[in-house]
């Protein structure tokens, strides 16, 4: 999704487009790290050491960036942003607006954040229930 907003923002240089610079670099920051939890966990599982607060902490990180950075997508592509797939002005089809909308439903589906925050407390760092 970051690659696909930089490409856009280039191809439209004439638009003003505010503090996307370090918005963008923050994002890619924070997907490189994803991917590396990712690779930890495939290696974890691989080595037969994986942990369901392993695999919470994966998905946690992962739906939260998700929903962050399709916040931010909006955030920048103004109210364009906001059209969908039938306003021929959208950008990329309303794919962002899609994205933005579903990412909500990506931190409640199989798991809340709240619910892999809980099992990060009482599995990962042995906190006892509340």
């Amino acid at each position: 999704m970051i690659d696909r907003l930089v490409k856009y923002i280039k191809a439209n240089p004439q638009r003003q487009w505010g503090n996307s610079r370090q918005a963008l670099a923050q994002l890619k920051v924070e997907a490189e790290i994803g991917r590396l939890i990712c690779y930890r966990l495939a290696w974890l599982h691989d080595k037969g050491m994986a942990t369901v607060h392993d695999a919470a902490e994966s998905r946690l990180y992962s739906t939260e960036l998700l929903k962050r950075a399709a916040r931010v997508a909006i955030e920048l592509l103004g109210l364009y942003g906001q059209l969908d797939k039938r306003d021929s002005r959208a950008p990329l089809h309303g794919w962002f607006k899609h994205l933005y909308l579903s990412s909500i439903g990506v931190t409640i589906a199989a798991g809340t954040s709240e619910i892999l925050k809980n099992i990060i407390a009482s599995s990962g760092l042995k906190l006892p229930r509340e």
